[in-house]
């Protein structure tokens, strides 16, 4: 409908609730300076309504809510392709996807900061494919809490990613026969941290598997620290045991002179999910131990019985 209109900077009312089969595919494709997008109610969605609807508007700095709760296969399809200047995602709450439904939705999008979780936890193939591939700026993957996956629901999601950084999973392998996470991480290069839910033995790393440097985290990791961030003790445990300092090998936790310890800012407990955990250290103001101990008169013996 507007494809191309490379000076349109406002758009009509899109008030419909239904969006139908192909109904906004395409529409403002490459509209180059239009920097906020309508206003898009619909809740009920049907197959590519939303497809590449702004792919290409290199000025776009505002999406719009996307409150549909249900996906119809590859609605999302493209929807930012190329939004070079859009740096966050709308909030996106569907917990029921369909084929596609995500796929490439933020491909190229180089100023993307801040994914919007994914709450979904059954996989549908290719919901998430190239979903953030090549959003060079994005540093923390959203949590997948997924525990199965489908065909290709993770290929290159993140391929092209060089700043990612973290990835939580609920899964507790990557070894798959469906390609599910064909590609996913090809290009992520940065230092990071892998997390897997507790008791996994996953280990290999590579495009397809865990980033090649991306430390993997499969169990709760506590580190015990001063307020300046100083590390007294750093441990990793189970899943079902309470963190604990050893005080009998390291001592009382010092600070500096003139304070006391007097505790963990948060109270050690069960940490059921792999992460790493802190807990730093409170201190107080000694108080005065002065006595009249000082101006005692002391006798000292020399000898037993003396």
């Amino acid at each position: 409908m507007f494809t191309a209109c490379i000076n349109l900077e406002e758009v009509p009312d899109l008030g419909a609730t239904v969006a139908a089969e192909n109904s906004c595919d395409g529409m403002f494709i490459s509209c180059y300076n239009l920097k906020k997008a309508p206003a898009l109610p619909a809740t009920t969605l049907d197959d590519n309504c939303y497809h590449l609807m702004f792919a290409g508007c290199v000025n776009l700095t505002e999406a719009p809510e996307l409150p549909a709760t249900v996906m119809k296969d590859s609605c999302y399809f493209s929807m930012f392709a190329s939004c070079i200047s859009l740096d966050k995602a709308p909030v996106l709450p569907a917990k029921e996807l369909a084929k596609g439904c995500y796929m490439e939705m933020f491909v190229g999008c180089t100023n993307l900061v801040e994914a919007p979780e994914l709450p979904a936890t059954v996989m549908k193939n290719s919901c998430y494919e190239s979903m953030f591939n090549s959003c060079i700026s994005l540093e923390k993957a959203p949590e997948l809490p997924a525990e199965e996956l489908a065909n290709k629901c993770y290929g290159e999601m993140f391929a092209g990613c060089g700043k990612l950084n973290y990835i939580k999973v609920g899964i507790t392998t990557l070894d798959n026969e469906i390609n599910a996470t064909e590609n996913w991480v090809d290009g992520v290069d940065s230092l990071g941290v892998f997390i897997f839910p507790c008791g996994s033995k996953y280990d290999k790393h590579g495009v397809s598997e865990v980033p090649d440097s991306f430390k993997i985290i499969a169990s709760p990791i506590v580190v015990f620290q001063n307020p300046d961030k100083e590390e007294l003790w750093r441990d990793t445990i189970e899943c079902d045991v309470v963190p604990e300092y050893p005080l009998e090998e390291k001592g009382e936790p010092f600070y500096r002179e003139g304070l006391v310890f007097k505790g963990w800012d948060v109270e050690p407990h069960v940490h059921v999910t792999p992460d790493t955990y802190y807990y730093t250290a409170v201190y107080e103001e000694k108080t005065d131990t002065t006595t009249v101990e000082s101006n005692w008169l002391c006798f000292t013996a020399e000898a037993p019985k003396s």
